[in-house]
């Protein structure tokens, strides 16, 4: 039987093809793990030196919260207990959603990294309540957590 030196060039040209659609295939992966990486830690690192100023300004309100209750200042140890409140509730998230950042990198699952920008949003809004003094305080949670 005899070989088509045709035949041998389709399959080498049907092989190379192959081969190069794998290896771009590979490299589109490589490239949204690339990109996951890059968007985890840059959000980790943000959300790290939020939790930062947060601790930092929650531990003023301590402060206060203890001068206030020191001298029977009850309107104001309640107020200051209500951004406490809140910046506890954003220091528990932020730190739930750093947890699920940290196990998006080494998976690389997009979906995760969606999944932990829920407690990373609640974490944020609470922060920024505590920091501008809004009046964002979930009740239910506060009580379920109490």
């Amino acid at each position: 039987m005899a070989i088509d030196p045709q035949d041998l060039l389709d399959n080498a040209r049907q092989a190379a093809e192959k081969t190069l659609a794998r290896d771009a295939a590979d490299a589109a992966q490589a490239r949204s793990e690339a990109r996951l990486n890059a968007t985890v830690a840059i959000t980790v690192a943000v959300l790290a030196t939020f939790m930062g100023i947060c601790k930092v300004k929650d531990a003023n309100i301590v402060q206060a919260m203890q001068q206030a209750q020191a001298e029977l200042d009850q309107a104001s140890d309640d107020r200051l207990n209500a951004s406490d409140d809140q910046f506890d509730l954003s220091d528990a998230a932020l730190a739930i959603a750093i947890a699920l950042l940290a196990v998006t990198a080494p998976t690389g699952l997009w979906p995760l990294f969606w999944a932990a920008l829920v407690p990373t949003f609640f974490g944020v809004l609470m922060g920024v309540a505590g920091l501008a003094t809004l009046p964002i305080h979930p009740q239910m949670l506060i009580k379920l957590l109490s």
